[in-house]
């Protein structure tokens, strides 16, 4: 993949492919991206630096170069971040259904310590009490991530392949943060991933 194509949003494609990669595989390749940002960051600031020497700092070009540079080197820590995350996502068994994802503020700042509840709508019920199937349950980590393994047992209904998933976040008191009641994921697949931005602040 070209350096241009590795975007933030290609990362989290990239989390989302690499389920279907041998777990030792995940780290070298995101480390691989990282380092290829790593060398784009530092080309960038060497050239800004020598067109400052011949433009000086105030010059527009020279500030939009430190703000590639920067951009570039944020993503590289971003990246290595990532690589780290990748080591702590589990392996698929052939039963096996996955959601992960991460919960943050409103700045991008990781959330740890809050619970995620990944549930099942069950649309015979819906509306009239809550029956829906709590598939799992985690606490965040340090980088805001979470991720709950459950199986089609967990869901089965007559005429139901697939989940139709919503996720609940509450803090450790058991108060409710954050809820996709009314935006579900309807025939969820296997693997599936959720942003969650909280208006919180730390």
């Amino acid at each position: 993949m070209p350096i241009q194509d590795v975007t933030p949003d290609a990362i989290k494609a990239l989390m989302t492919d690499l389920l279907d990669q041998p777990a030792e595989a995940q780290p070298p390749t995101l480390e691989h991206f990282a380092a290829l940002y790593g060398q784009r960051a530092a080309r960038l600031a060497g050239a800004a630096d020598r067109l400052q020497a011949r433009l000086g700092q105030d010059h527009p070009r020279v500030a939009s170069l430190r703000r590639t540079a920067a951009a570039a080197d944020a993503l590289t820590h971003s990246l290595g971040t990532t690589a780290a995350r990748a080591t702590r996502l589990p392996k698929l068994g052939p039963r096996d259904w996955l959601v992960f994802g991460r919960v943050l503020t409103v700045t991008g700042a990781p959330v740890p310590g809050v619970w995620v509840r990944v549930f099942d709508q069950d649309g015979l019920f819906h509306g009239r009490g809550n029956r829906d199937d709590l598939l799992g349950e985690q606490s965040t980590d340090e980088h805001g991530d979470f991720v709950v393994i459950y199986h089609q047992r967990d869901f089965a209904e007559p005429h139901e392949n697939a989940p139709d998933l919503y996720v609940v976040v509450s803090d450790t008191h058991g108060k409710e943060l954050y809820s996709s009641r009314d935006h579900v994921y309807s025939d969820a697949s296997r693997a599936e991933y959720f942003e969650i931005v909280l208006d919180i602040a730390l």
